[in-house]
């Protein structure tokens, strides 16, 4: 009896360890899923943010040349012109 209540415990033990295993390889796995999602978040929101700044530099060079062009047409002063040129 002394025997099979010690086999007993070792067994539950054991299945117990497993149990406690195999919870956190599924939160491991969860964890590893959610690192990989904000990664790929991550990386949209990168290019989103570099071709917003490329349009607004494209944007910003069309506004100089536009500005310069009005001014060479007289339609806008050198000093407005000057100004929308330096910022």
């Amino acid at each position: 009896a002394m025997f099979n209540a010690k086999l007993y415990e070792q067994e539950q033990k054991e299945s117990d360890a497993y149990v406690e295993k195999r919870l956190m390889q599924v939160k491991q796995q969860r964890l590893e899923d959610q690192v990989r999602e904000r990664d790929k978040i991550d990386a949209q929101i990168e290019t989103c943010v570099c071709q917003m700044f490329e349009r607004m530099k494209l944007l910003e060079e069309s506004n100089k040349a536009m500005a310069t062009r009005l001014s060479s047409l007289g339609y806008v002063d050198d000093v407005k012109a000057s100004n929308i040129d330096s910022s």
